[in-house]
């Protein structure tokens, strides 16, 4: 029998194409039937393989599970409460995350004045930023403390005043996880052993040390469909040269550069993957990668086609148990080119942003950050993280928000700012007055929630509304109860409402929406014309709605019988010896 004939990259192409030509005309009932196929093929081969090869892992599985577990051990069981220390770690999270991180926040953080329920604010802009480490820093902090033994670092952690109410127990538990499983700090291991050997071989050799440093990157490479914890070696590199400038590799893109000796600050830009796991060691102890631009869009459906559809029939033309450079069959590698896989975006600094067009192929900040903090069956660290959640979804919301901004300022020219030419003329002709000059200026479009047109626009459709029907009939305020049943049996026992900002939100919105069905569609305070309302969030974080009615002429009340008569309004004084169980 003739061995099987692999294909060339050529005809492997020329295939896929036919494959995708073929699927672009096909029913909706014919692609459902192939994808059912497909998934009955794909869980016989699982089962296939798992009889081969008990102790190889479910691939599938693996890949359904975006966010990497959390380690077994002490980190889950103080996060769980289910540990004598738990009480004072939930309390001091922050400060055990700013002392075990690998890059510092700056940002104006305040909360409100008095007692009651916690609550972050920030203020102004927020910066990420890192330092070069070395064994002559007379403050060492953040990188500095992974550049030292795990006692020494642990000292000098909790000599800080910051840290004062800090446990050593817990300090060095966690200082010890992260020093086991976390690739950033095994780069800063690896960074002082090259350290110490490069100042032993100078004194040796009788010549200048050499610089060491670490560059910090994301590989183009990287396959998109793995979904393991990141190794050392694939977030960075440590090195040497003469002068300190990193090695020429053009396969690394987004770096991030981190001498030795010196005192100057480096600043991490939001956008990057390293970011979050940097500044977020307690959330992201595997360091698995934060947002970036150049993660795919997929849904279900495109995922599990992807996944195999090379293999949708056994051509022995295909079939081939060669491996691949990255282990894969040459099966695998049809199915990454006929799926586009070859397909890289490269550093967005290095490239002119255009204007999107066609289908969707990134996954923005926004859907990132909401995957990540989405309720699922497994463990997901963000959302046990105590007062450490509401600063990590604060962040998150200034980096979208910025991330906005940015592609707004960079995009004028789509909003088409030129044809303002009145506003132009006034700010130049008021700056000629005051002997000023006039600096950029960046249009924001109506749609940014937030920004001045967008809330004058919802201030004029409002007294629209008064002009045409008048002043209105019901001022309606509904305010959130954070001891609500559907909050309290959604998050656990230890923590409260305000530590759940996600679940108060949720159940405030589906509440909200109910009253108004009620209103609008069951009519029970008659039938209404119109109807606008506000929502705010009170100084603690819960949510408050002020909300205006308008009512049809017959059914508007205009006696007191009228109200009486009007089932949602009543007013009692409670009876002392037994008084109502929601008062």
């Amino acid at each position: 029998m003739p061995p099987k004939r692999t294909l060339t990259q050529e005809e492997k192409n020329a295939k896929a194409q036919k494959q995708r030509e073929r699927r672009k005309n096909e029913s909706p009932a014919v692609k459902e039937k192939r994808l059912a196929e497909r998934r009955e093929y794909e869980k016989h081969k699982r089962e296939k393989r798992r009889r081969l090869n008990p102790a190889e892992p479910d691939r599938r599985a693996a890949q359904a599970d975006f966010v990497p577990p959390v380690q077994e051990g002490e980190g889950r069981a103080l996060l769980a409460n289910s540990h004598p220390h738990a009480t004072n770690f939930m309390k001091k999270i922050r400060n055990y995350n700013c002392a075990l991180a690998f890059a510092s926040i700056h940002a104006k953080v305040t909360t409100p004045p008095g007692k009651g329920p916690y609550c972050c604010r920030i203020h102004g802009m927020m910066y990420h930023t890192t330092s070069s480490v070395g064994q002559d820093s007379q403050t060492p902090r953040y990188a500095d403390l992974y550049f030292m033994d795990s006692a020494q670092a642990t000292n000098i952690r909790l000599h800080n005043e910051a840290n004062s109410g800090c446990e050593r127990w817990v300090m060095i538990a966690l200082d010890t996880m992260l020093r086991e499983v976390n690739p950033y700090a095994h780069l800063y291991k690896l960074m002082r052993q090259l350290f110490e050997e490069e100042q032993r071989n100078a004194v040796a050799e009788n010549r200048e040390q050499f610089a060491v440093a670490m560059l910090i990157h994301k590989y183009k490479s990287q396959d998109q469909r793995r979904y393991n914890n990141p190794t050392n070696n694939e977030i960075g590199v440590v090195f040497k040269s003469v002068d300190g400038a990193p090695p020429s590799d053009r396969d690394i893109c987004g770096h991030l550069l981190i001498p030795t000796g010196g005192r100057r600050f480096i600043q991490i830009d939001p956008n990057k993957s390293m970011c979050d796991p940097m500044s977020y060691p307690l959330l992201f102890p595997n360091g698995d990668s934060g947002w970036n631009p150049n993660i795919l869009y997929r849904t279900n459906d495109e995922r599990g086609e992807a996944e195999g559809e090379g293999d949708e029939e056994e051509d022995p033309d295909v079939v081939s148990n060669e491996r691949g450079p990255g282990g894969e069959t040459a099966t695998e590698e049809a199915e990454d080119q006929e799926f586009d896989f070859e397909e890289t975006v490269g550093d967005p600094e290095e490239q002119s942003i255009s204007r999107r067009r066609g289908k969707r192929t990134r996954v923005t900040q926004c859907d990132y950050y909401l995957y990540r903090m989405s309720i699922r069956g497994n463990f997901n660290i963000i959302l046990y993280s105590g007062q450490h959640f509401q600063h990590y979804l604060t962040y998150s919301f200034i980096k979208t928000e910025g991330n906005r901004l940015r592609y707004l300022q960079e995009h004028q020219a789509d909003l088409q700012v030129a044809k303002y030419n009145g506003l132009m003329d006034f700010l130049n002709n008021r700056a000629e007055r005051e002997n000023l000059t006039v600096g950029m200026t960046y249009i924001l479009p109506s749609n940014f929630i937030g920004s001045p047109r967008f809330m004058q626009q919802a201030y004029q459709d409002s007294m629209a509304i008064c002009a045409k029907f008048g002043k209105p009939t019901f001022f309606v305020t509904f305010t959130c109860n954070p001891k609500w049943p559907e909050i309290t049996n959604s998050i656990p026992w230890y923590h409260s409402a305000s530590e759940r900002p996600d679940v108060v939100a949720r159940v405030y919105n589906l509440k909200k929406n109910e009253i108004v069905e009620d209103i609008q569609k069951r009519q029970i305070f008659g039938a209404v014309t119109a109807r606008t309302h506000v929502i705010e969030f009170q100084k603690r974080g819960l949510p408050h709605c002020h909300m205006l009615i308008w009512i049809d002429e017959p059914d508007i009340p205009r006696t007191s019988a009228d109200i009486d008569r009007t089932r949602p309004i009543c007013a009692e004084i409670p009876d002392k010896e037994n008084p109502p169980k929601n008062l």
